[in-house]
């Protein structure tokens, strides 16, 4: 056993596994105080209109969080790494796909969260301090020094980071967030907002969809900071009140100011409903302590695949190419391809590695062998083809559901849409790419020598 101070991929020993359920709830509940979590109401909220948006809001991200926050019981027990844990169910090299995967749409919520902060800052600045504080390459310096550079060298620092930032910026941001909901609920614009007639655009799976993979989109994430948790209790109980309380105050505020205003971006109805200065400190903040989080995962991730790399030369490599989503002019559709790709990347490989812990092993692995190339989580030059195989049935049966959120007539059908208005995509496409590798390691265990030594 190897202590965290080191920078390393070997498991975190009983000693430094220190965090609990308070300093937990603070790290996740830091990590969905952001911009983008506030869209993830104002996304549905004009088609289904006020209250049947609070409900969904509610009910669909209790039910999303509740669920992934069971993947934060693995790191918690043994304290692995994420994409180390992942190794047992798709083998040393398919836990490369689950790296792959943190790290592209880290890229993506990085550059999203930068562009967003640059962005509102520049508004929020010119309101609150006026027009004449504004300056050639204010954009950058708010975007990319306080999205991108502070994050990563923060994570440099200490791989700590977030634990650190949040036991401050939780409560600070936490009560701010709240006044800006009791702000709108007592202003002028709820009479519009109790007032407006759904547009229908999207329906309740919409709703339940956008929830739902928003939350899936932190699985990724919860084994390289629930490693660090005193008690699996905690992680889970950390993990889901740290993220559903957020998201659920989050998307009910966002929707809410989406109805007000008309807006989706909250950088745009921030400055609309006077609230300058407030959203300031929640965007810089908020994003820095995000950020901080995301970066240190996809260092881990990306370490678990070239595990020589150095420290803090990795975390320069994680972070820099988000540079390029920084300068994405289309924010709105940057969210919503981000999310696209998480329904259908990430849902059905994390419902397999969920269904093999807790179905299939009972919570048992074999934490020596999470490191051994040639033992027995080999599988199959390294892959485990039973997992692929049914995350592959849950890939398509998500392009069927949903492929026409991407917006190419190639990948939309007209039966799989229909289906979609019932059903969604991402929670049917989960179910069964988890039921299918359950089923095929109860029909194949013990015909596959590779199988059977893998659960002994």
């Amino acid at each position: 056993m190897q202590t965290v101070t080191e920078n390393t991929l070997a498991p975190i020993s009983p000693s430094d596994r220190d965090a609990g359920f308070i300093s937990l709830v603070l790290l996740w509940a830091g990590g969905n105080i952001l911009l983008a979590t506030f869209m993830v109401g104002s996304y549905y909220a004009e088609g289904l209109g006020l209250w049947p948006m609070v409900l969904i809001s509610i009910t669909a991200n209790l039910f999303a969080y509740a669920v992934c926050a069971v993947s934060s019981q693995r790191g918690a027990r043994y304290g692995l790494d994420e994409v180390v844990a992942l190794r047992p169910a798709f083998g040393m090299k398919g836990a490369y796909y689950g790296a792959f995967v943190l790290i592209f749409i880290n890229f993506g919520w990085i550059g999203l969260l930068s562009s967003m902060t640059g962005t509102a800052a520049v508004n929020a600045s010119e309101v609150f301090l006026g027009e004449s504080f504004s300056f050639s390459g204010n954009y950058t310096v708010y975007a990319v020094g306080g999205g991108l550079l502070i994050p990563m060298f923060l994570v440099m620092l200490t791989p700590k980071a977030s634990f650190y930032l949040s036991t401050v910026t939780v409560p600070v941001l936490g009560g701010f967030s709240i006044y800006i909901l009791f702000k709108i609920m007592n202003s002028e614009h709820m009479a519009a907002v109790s007032n407006f007639k759904p547009t229908g655009a999207v329906g309740i799976a919409f709703a339940v969809e956008t929830c739902v993979v928003w939350a899936v989109a932190w699985q990724p994430y919860l084994g390289s900071w629930n490693k660090f948790a005193s008690s699996e209790r905690n992680a889970y109980w950390g993990t889901f009140i740290g993220l559903a309380v957020i998201g659920i105050i989050f998307a009910i505020t966002g929707g809410i100011a989406t109805l007000a205003t008309g807006e989706i971006d909250p950088a745009v109805w921030a400055v609309k409903l006077e609230l300058g200065l407030i959203s300031m400190i929640i965007i810089i903040l908020g994003t820095i302590t995000t950020s901080s989080l995301l970066l240190y995962s996809g260092v881990m991730a990306f370490m678990s695949i070239f595990p020589k790399f150095n420290y803090k030369l990795t975390t320069a490599i994680v972070a820099l190419p988000s540079l390029v989503f920084i300068y994405d002019a289309e924010l709105q559709n940057l969210f919503g391809i981000i999310l696209l790709f998480v329904g259908l990347l990430a849902g059905p490989y994390w419902a397999i590695s969920i269904a093999d812990y807790v179905f299939l092993r009972k919570g048992i692995i074999n934490v020596k062998e999470c490191y051994e190339e040639h033992g027995i989580y080999r599988f199959y030059n390294g892959f485990n083809v039973y997992a692929f195989a049914a995350q592959l049935s849950g890939m398509l049966l998500w392009l069927f559901l949903g492929g026409w959120l991407s917006g190419y007539s190639i990948l939309s059908f007209g039966w799989g849409e229909s289906a979609f208005s019932y059903i969604s995509a991402t929670v049917p496409s989960m179910l069964v790419a988890a039921g299918v590798y359950v089923t095929l390691v109860k029909v194949f265990q013990h015909r596959s020598e590779r199988l059977v030594k893998s659960y002994e």
